[in-house]
């Protein structure tokens, strides 16, 4: 009789924690944690995995600043695995560790902490349908976020600072341009994303809490400006002087211009372009009129989307179909982009219940139960496509023969679509 009494205790105990307001908060930092963790022992405190030295992208970065430390340029042209990020960001390689295998040990540590902090400040976690979305995303981004850190590259990288810079924008906007602009020169092609910015800086905010919006856009472009002045000019400067960060700059925009034609065929891009030229040939204008219109209309339903300015704690539910659509139409589009869709739970989300997202879902051309769940069995079908186990029923050897044909790109585009 007694332990009945304390298993109810128990239960009922259980019960009121699980149905605590902050429950779904307390569950969702749980399972960033254990993410993190898991990245962890998986990446930096895995001393073993990388005892020939650092992944080997990550080694183009430390091998760039060796070569401007005995003299030499660090941007060579037409080299496959070339150094491509801006001056700026070249100089802050100075501050890493010597020793590579630790300057990997920081930089990964560092990736980690930053995206465990994205994943947990750029989300509202209200319900267990929250915390939901948050296990869904990382289901369908692991991917992409293993590959980031297998290669070296800085995928989770760019998604904090995108997120956090989201985040600050209803309250702090100057500070949120400030962050945004510093995307470019990690990646040139990211100075799109300075787009829906500018469109929430002017809209109206749904609290009426917000700034106007004229004085919101001018915090904005001022914060992206002061931004681009500091890691375009000032911070290469002060590295190399003004006339070698000219020639540094120069440079950089040869190497950019110049890039291999056999890097953008190579089976890792998943361009929108590119995987239009694989499937199409190229030469032919269909190869590219059909991209473009398409991309043209994704635009077009993402412009409408969301006609009020985001509240802070809502960064990955707005600013998600963005990041997947910049990656989509980035010329090099490597597939551990697929990082990306972490938070495409919580747009798909946010679109089926918000009446104000603009999204299909909220409108009388609204897509309907049965399309939905066509998309989502799809999204299943090209996820599963991505696993050796799976594929090799299929009598092919690994999950990257299938490339060339745009699996990953046509991924990204189907969750892209469940945002409208």
């Amino acid at each position: 009789m007694i332990d009945r009494l304390k298993s109810k205790v128990a239960e009922s105990k259980l019960a009121e924690m699980f149905q605590h307001k902050n429950a779904p908060f307390i569950g969702a930092a749980a399972l960033v944690v254990l993410f993190a963790v898991i990245l962890y022992s998986r990446y930096p405190g895995n001393f073993e995995s990388y005892q020939n030295g650092p992944p080997g992208d990550f080694s183009v970065y430390l091998q760039a600043w060796n070569r401007y430390r005995a003299g030499e340029s660090p941007y060579v042209p037409h080299e496959y695995s070339a150094y491509k990020y801006s001056p700026g960001i070249l100089a802050l390689i100075q501050f890493l560790p010597s020793s590579s295998v630790d300057a990997w040990f920081v930089f990964s540590l560092l990736c980690i902490l930053g995206f465990a902090g994205a994943l947990l400040f750029g989300a509202r976690y209200r319900t267990w349908k929250d915390v939901g979305c948050l296990v869904l995303g990382l289901g369908l981004s692991w991917k992409g976020i293993i590959e980031s850190f297998d290669y070296g590259q800085i995928e989770t990288l760019i998604l904090t600072i995108a997120i956090f810079s989201a985040s600050l924008f209803a309250r702090y906007t100057f500070w949120a341009g400030l962050l945004a602009g510093i995307l470019p020169w990690l990646k040139l092609p990211w100075a799109f994303l300075f787009l829906p910015f500018v469109l929430a800086a002017s809209r109206v905010s749904p609290t009426g809490e917000a700034k106007p919006p004229a004085r919101r856009l001018k915090l904005l472009v001022s914060g992206y400006m002061m931004s681009s002045f500091i890691w375009g000019a000032a911070v290469p400067s002060l590295a190399f002087g003004p006339e070698k960060a000219l020639e540094l700059s120069q440079s950089w925009m040869t190497v950019l211009r110049q890039q291999p034609h056999s890097l953008f065929f190579s089976d890792i891009n998943q361009s929108i372009w590119i995987s239009s030229l694989r499937l199409m040939g190229e030469g032919k204008w269909l190869s590219y009129a059909v991209p473009s219109l398409f991309a043209a209309v994704l635009l077009g339903f993402l412009i409408r989307r969301r006609p009020q300015t985001p509240s802070t704690q809502d960064s990955m539910s707005w600013l998600t179909p963005w990041l997947v659509f910049t990656q989509i139409i980035n010329p090099l589009s490597w597939r551990w982009g697929s990082t990306y869709l972490v938070g495409i739970p919580f747009a798909t989300h946010r679109a089926t219940l918000d009446p104000t997202s603009g999204g299909l879902v909220a409108s009388n051309k609204r897509l309907t139960r049965i399309s939905r769940a066509a998309l989502w069995v799809c999204v299943l079908a090209l996820w599963l496509l991505q696993l050796n186990p799976v594929v090799q029923t299929l009598g092919i050897h690994h999950w990257t023969e299938l490339h060339s044909f745009g699996i990953v790109t046509l991924y990204w585009i189907v969750l892209l679509m469940l945002t409208f």
